[in-house]
């Protein structure tokens, strides 16, 4: 493939099993679920940009609203603005992140396929009115293709927040006054989620448990905006779309009179 010959990763085909998990995201046996932070931005995120990588040649490309439909290149434009700023990476813009333990400098997408093959959960940290900006579907599809599983926020743009549980992703509000910068997050902490073995609830509250390299911790309660039982259901199927095809596949098939 065009991926291969330009020596680019490529995000590797689920497996029965993954997929399988995956609709059970959130098992009853599961007291702790333990995160690495890929990005840690600020509020207003804007999608689309000039940066180009994927299976597309760079002199056909055009622009990603031509490219909609070709999951492979939508995805390493996912959190790839120019303009974009990691406080992971600082001192750069654009869509690069740090890679945890080992501290590499790597694009995004790169750092999602090392977590991915290694089975690592990921999260965002953000701050307030998260998700603002054009092209809200995308960047809630790219979030999840990316393996992010949670977003924790100041708060979110309105539409975005239903798009991120649309797709599965569970979003998390810190309380007033705290945020990333008052707790002095820099990302290379792992984050546990606690109480969620009981399942989803709507407005629950989730303890998360940031653990510094050193082993320093602290907790913080946050706000669980998936907002009702139906959203609820959807994050646990893993999003709308598995959620409605293990209703399909659960109703009895209709019998076909003999003849027909």
């Amino acid at each position: 493939s065009n991926n291969q010959q330009h020596g680019e990763l490529q995000m590797p085909t689920p497996t029965s099993a993954e997929i399988a998990a995956r609709l059970d995201r959130l098992p009853s046996s599961r007291t702790v679920w333990t995160m690495v932070v890929l990005l840690s931005l600020g509020g207003f995120f804007e999608f689309y940009d000039l940066f180009f990588t994927g299976y597309v040649a760079p002199a056909e490309f055009s622009t990603y609203v031509a490219r909609r439909a070709n999951h492979e290149v939508m995805v390493r434009g996912t959190f790839a603005n120019i303009r974009i700023r990691n406080e992971m990476v600082a001192g750069s813009d654009g869509g690069l992140t740090r890679h945890m333990p080992d501290g590499a400098i790597v694009t995004v997408f790169d750092a999602a396929v090392r977590y991915r093959a290694a089975g690592v959960s990921l999260v965002v940290i953000a701050g307030a009115n998260y998700g603002c900006g054009s092209s809200r579907d995308w960047a809630a599809k790219g979030t999840a293709l990316l393996g992010i599983s949670a977003v924790l926020a100041e708060s979110f743009e309105r539409i975005h927040r239903s798009n991120l549980v649309g797709m599965g992703v569970i979003p998390l509000e810190f309380p007033p006054g705290v945020s990333r910068r008052s707790l002095g997050l820099d990302g290379t902490e792992t984050i546990d989620l606690l109480g969620l073995a009981d399942g989803l609830r709507p407005g629950m509250e989730v303890t998360a448990r940031f653990v510094r390299p050193d082993g320093a911790a602290r907790t913080v309660p946050m706000l669980c905006r998936i907002d009702t039982a139906r959203e609820a259901d959807w994050v646990r199927h893993g999003g709308i779309l598995p959620y409605v095809f293990r209703d399909m596949i659960s109703v009895a098939p209709v019998p076909v009179p003999a003849g027909a």
